[in-house]
């Protein structure tokens, strides 16, 4: 059985549905059209993000670029060769301990991965650097 509060959520929801439903017939019966109508309402809602949560534009997490000689010496070091499946096609340079987890661009912290390794990967992270 579900609780008062989650019914009356429920019920919010639905009617936030018929809310929006209206905001966008209201819309279009003014712009003549369902796609700039919902751009408006997009860009509305964006804007309101912004009001309401400052902080949150401004603190996106930033990869800092591997420096070019140091990609070329990680795949001479390789050999040019993905370390997981050994293709030598699409290859990238990337780090074991990713970034967001404390990993430096360091020759130990990189390999070579090719670019269906190094999407399969992610920011998956096996243990320490070896």
């Amino acid at each position: 059985m579900a609780s008062w509060s989650q019914e009356r959520r429920a019920r919010y929801q639905e009617q936030r549905k018929i809310w929006a439903a209206d905001a966008l017939d209201t819309l279009t019966s003014i712009y003549y059209s369902a796609s700039y109508a919902e751009s408006l309402i997009c860009h509305f809602v964006s804007e309101r993000r912004k009001q309401i949560y400052p902080d949150a534009i401004n603190h996106r997490y930033k990869k800092t670029p591997i420096p070019r000689t140091l990609r070329i010496a990680v795949f001479e070091r390789d050999a040019y060769r993905c370390q997981r499946c050994g293709s030598w096609k699409q290859l990238a340079v990337d780090h074991r301990k990713p970034e967001r987890l404390g990993g430096l661009a360091a020759m130990d912290n990189l390999q070579t991965l090719c670019r269906t390794c190094n999407l399969s990967k992610g920011t998956k992270y096996d243990g320490p650097v070896q």
